[in-house]
C-alpha cells in the first residue's frame, strides 16, 4: 500500500460516518429503547467486529470504535442505561459527547472480553470467546467426593453386615 496508507471500503467509510453522526447510544448501537440487554450485546460485538482497527481502515475509526465502547458500556448496565433514558447522559459524564473517559473501560479492554485474537497464518484474526467457567480444584474435589459417598456407604453396610450380622440372622 502506497505511503503507508491502508485501503479500506465505501462501506467501512459509511459506518464510520454514521456512528460519527449519531446523536444517541441508541442510534450508534441501531438499537430502539425496547431492546434488550442480549440485543446490545449482539449489535456490539456485531460493531467492534467491523470497527476494530485492525480490520478497518477508514479515517476516524478508531473514534467510532471509542464511540461504540462507550455506548456499549451504558446501555449493558441497568443502572446506567436508566439514567441516560431518563436524563439523557449517562453516570459518566455530564452528556452524550462530554469526553469524560475517566471512569470507562478502554475499547480494547470491552473488545477483548468478547473476542481473543489468534495468529494465523493469513494474519490475526479474532474469534468469539465463549466465557466458560473457571473449575476450582478444591471444590471438584469436593464434588468428586459427594458424589462417590453413597458408594463408600453401600460397600461399608456390606462389609458391617457381613462381619457384625444381626443377633436375628
Amino acid at each position: 500500500d502506497p505511503g503507508g496508507e491502508r485501503a479500506y471500503t465505501p462501506e467501512q467509510d459509511a459506518l464510520v460516518k454514521r456512528i460519527l453522526k449519531a446523536g444517541s447510544y441508541y442510534e450508534v448501537l441501531s438499537l430502539a429503547k425496547t431492546d434488550d440487554g442480549d440485543a446490545v450485546k449482539q449489535s456490539y460485538r456485531k460493531l467492534a467486529l467491523q470497527l476494530h482497527p485492525d480490520k478497518c481502515a477508514a479515517p476516524d475509526t478508531e473514534e467510532a470504535f471509542k464511540r461504540v465502547a462507550k455506548a456499549y458500556q451504558c446501555l449493558s448496565n441497568p443502572s446506567k442505561r436508566r439514567t441516560y433514558d431518563v436524563e439523557g447522559r449517562d453516570e459518566d459524564g455530564p452528556d452524550w459527547f462530554s469526553g469524560n473517559h475517566e471512569n470507562l473501560l478502554t475499547e480494547q479492554e470491552i473488545f477483548s472480553s468478547f473476542f481473543e485474537e489468534v495468529e494465523t497464518p493469513n494474519g490475526r484474526e479474532y474469534h468469539l470467546l465463549t466465557h466458560k467457567p473457571k473449575k476450582d480444584p478444591q471444590a471438584e474435589t469436593i464434588r468428586i467426593l459427594a458424589s462417590l459417598l453413597p458408594a463408600v456407604f453401600l460397600v461399608a453396610g456390606t462389609i458391617c453386615s457381613i462381619c457384625f450380622p444381626p443377633d436375628w440372622a
